[in-house]
């Protein structure tokens, strides 16, 4: 678990645990979450608050666990980090899980429950790649080690330095802390449904200001008002739709044509949309 002053200094660049999102190679978070969470010229750093609980003190015994098993089984010796930053790029940031006593290696541990155990079954997912080589950039090192104890098992991969892949993650690491941090410019948001979450935060505090309204205005407003009528049209036709499809079976327990199959109204009540085209 990362120290108060250590999240203190992530705000001020971009850490290892943060550049899959910011190169789009995380499946959870994307740039637009990263760049809330770093201070741009109009919005001030958050506060750094205390998220200690019940899952991160489980997480750092297991965490724990799983460093002196690797310990153990490959014969050396390992130490916490503290958060560094890139000797030419200040704005690169990383705080190495351990690192092996000795000799110029780190090692990154996982804790990868049932839900996402599937990332890991062709190897390193490329995420986790992607935060060791930020990690190896930071401290000049070749190798990395990845400790990753899926359920039960202990997987352990070795990942070398990659130059490429290092200048590309650099690049866009780069683009995003000076074109979207400091510019305060966010990210494209991915999705309208993300898009809707940013505009919420963004205007969380309103005035109670009532504007007239303008042309551009009266535009969108119309045309938002149209497309609701047509949604709610749509999905009155497409229930219609299959309520003559379900009344065309009968008693039958469903259909199968070129087009795909679904099953009836007794069976799970609805028109399996993936396997219907229309």
């Amino acid at each position: 678990m990362l120290t108060a002053a250590q999240k203190e200094l992530r705000l001020t660049g971009i850490g290892s645990s943060e550049i899959a999102a910011v190169a789009g190679l995380n499946p959870w978070r994307t740039p637009l979450d990263i760049w809330w969470l770093k201070p741009t010229p109009s919005r001030p750093p958050l506060p750094v608050e205390d998220d200690a609980d019940e899952r991160t003190e489980v997480g750092d015994e297991l965490e724990e666990a799983v460093a002196r098993l690797y310990a153990k089984r490959h014969e050396v010796k390992l130490r916490r980090s503290q958060t560094l930053r890139h000797r030419e790029h200040p704005w690169i940031l990383a705080t190495a899980d351990r690192t092996v006593v000795g000799v110029r290696e780190g090692l990154e541990i996982k804790l990868v429950g049932n839900r996402v155990a599937y990332h890991w079954d062709d190897g390193l997912p490329d995420y986790v790649r992607a935060q060791v080589v930020w990690q190896m950039s930071v401290l000049d090192y070749d190798l990395w080690h990845v400790a990753a104890l899926v359920g039960t098992d202990l997987r352990v991969f070795h990942v070398e330095r990659d130059l490429d892949l290092e200048s590309s993650l650099t690049e866009a690491g780069r683009e995003f802390w000076f074109e979207r941090v400091l510019a305060d410019v966010p990210p494209e948001c991915e999705s309208e449904e993300e898009r809707r979450s940013y505009l919420r935060r963004r205007y969380a505090s309103p005035n109670d200001d009532v504007i007239p309204s303008t042309p551009e205005i009266d535009f969108l407003a119309v045309r938002a008002i149209e497309l609701d009528r047509v949604a709610k049209e749509a999905i009155a036709l497409k229930e219609a739709a299959q309520n003559d499809l379900f009344d065309a079976f009968g008693e039958n327990r469903g259909v199968k044509g070129e087009w795909g199959s679904a099953p009836g109204p007794m069976g799970a009540g609805k028109v399996d949309s993936p396997a219907v085209a229309y």
